[in-house]
């Protein structure tokens, strides 16, 4: 969770608990996150309750993102954050360069905590990037809110499936290019 502080929710415009489900329930919204709205919407009121209110309510079944711990850029192209698959994206291809160009290896294990932060914020980043959303929105026409929704609402199966495979291109250029920068040519051929 990326939101702990009364502060931090209040940057993004929710001061009480009805200026976020105002928020929520706005049509608009719940177009741009489409499939799972109740499942986020309890989820985000839930969590602004403990952390503002300091009130507890019960567990939300299924808040915990599995897809964003098994593969953070498939859940974040799957719901259209393309800058949180690029950012991503980047982090892992700088990574792969080093490990090519010093021949070193981090332990299987070694990123793992990485994931698991990245799924239990996944739902917080996801309403970070809603309320982006919306300042932008704000700038629009009405004409053209619709096309903007239509573009960046709802989910993308067809981005969810072609985030792996450009990823995985991704990290096996930056492998080739780490390898030959480093002077080890073929990074296949050492195995």
């Amino acid at each position: 969770m990326i939101f702990n502080s009364p502060k931090q929710y209040e940057a993004l415009g929710f001061k009480s608990l009805q200026d976020l489900e105002r928020f929520l329930d706005r049509e608009d919204i719940k177009q741009l996150i489409g499939k799972n709205y109740d499942l986020y919407r309890a989820v985000w009121v839930r969590e602004f309750d403990k952390v503002v209110n300091k009130e507890t309510r019960d567990r939300v079944k299924g808040a915990f993102n599995w897809l964003a711990l098994i593969s953070f850029p498939i859940w974040a192209a799957y719901r259209k954050m393309y800058m949180y698959f690029f950012v991503y994206a980047g982090i892992m291809a700088a990574i792969t360069f080093f490990e090519e160009y010093y021949l070193y290896t981090l332990p299987a294990g070694a990123l793992l905590p990485v994931y698991i932060i990245l799924a239990i914020m996944s739902r917080d980043l996801y309403l970070h990037h809603l309320v982006e959303l919306d300042k932008k929105m704000d700038m629009l026409r009405d004409f053209k809110k619709e096309e903007f929704i239509k573009h960046h609402g709802g989910v993308s199966k067809l981005y969810a499936w072609l985030a792996l495979p450009a990823f995985i291109i991704l990290m096996l250029v930056v492998m080739f290019a780490g390898s030959y920068a480093g002077g080890h040519g073929n990074p296949f051929e050492r195995y």
